[in-house]
C-alpha cells in the first residue's frame, strides 16, 4: 500500500504532567495512522541525541543549574527540529511528539525562568504544532 502523504505536513505534540498519558496516546495514534495508510512518524523531547542524553544523565547522576538544563533543551530541541521535524514536514508527513517546547516552558518557569521568554526562544526556530494535546490527570 503507498503511504498518504500531506501537501504540508502535520505537527501533532502531546503534553501533560508525567503519567498522564502522552505515550501511551501518541502510540495509538501514530499506530492508527498508519494503519489508515499515513506517513507518520512518533519523536519524543528530550531526544536520543546528544544533548537529550546529557539532560537524562542529569536527572540520574545530580541536577544541572536551570541555566544549563535551558541551554540544554534548548540545543536538543534546535537538533530535533533541523534533523527531523522540519525535513519530516517538508516532505509531508505527520510527525507525532512526546512533549514539545511548551514543556520547557512550564518546567523551566518553575526553575525561575520567564515561561513567555523561554516560549519566544523556542518559536524563533521551532514551528508550532498544528495541533497541541493537553492531556490532564483526573484527582
Amino acid at each position: 500500500m503507498e503511504k498518504r502523504l500531506l501537501k504540508k505536513g502535520l505537527l501533532l505534540a502531546f503534553e501533560g504532567i508525567d503519567g498522564a498519558g502522552k505515550t501511551t496516546q501518541a502510540e495509538r495514534l501514530h499506530r492508527l495512522l498508519a494503519e489508515d495508510g499515513w506517513d507518520v512518524i512518533r519523536s519524543k523531547e528530550p531526544t536520543d541525541g546528544q544533548w537529550g542524553l546529557k539532560l537524562r544523565e542529569s536527572a540520574t547522576a545530580g541536577r544541572l543549574s536551570p541555566q544549563e538544563e535551558l541551554d540544554l533543551f534548548i540545543r536538543d530541541r534546535k537538533e530535533h527540529v533541523d534533523t527531523l521535524l522540519d525535513p519530516a514536514l517538508r516532505r509531508g508527513q505527520i510527525v507525532i511528539v512526546d512533549r514539545y517546547y511548551f514543556s520547557t516552558a512550564a518546567y523551566q518557569g518553575a526553575r525561575g525562568f520567564d515561561p513567555e521568554k523561554i516560549l519566544q526562544m523556542n518559536e524563533e526556530f521551532a514551528p508550532p504544532p498544528d495541533l497541541l494535546v493537553f492531556l490532564r490527570c483526573g484527582a
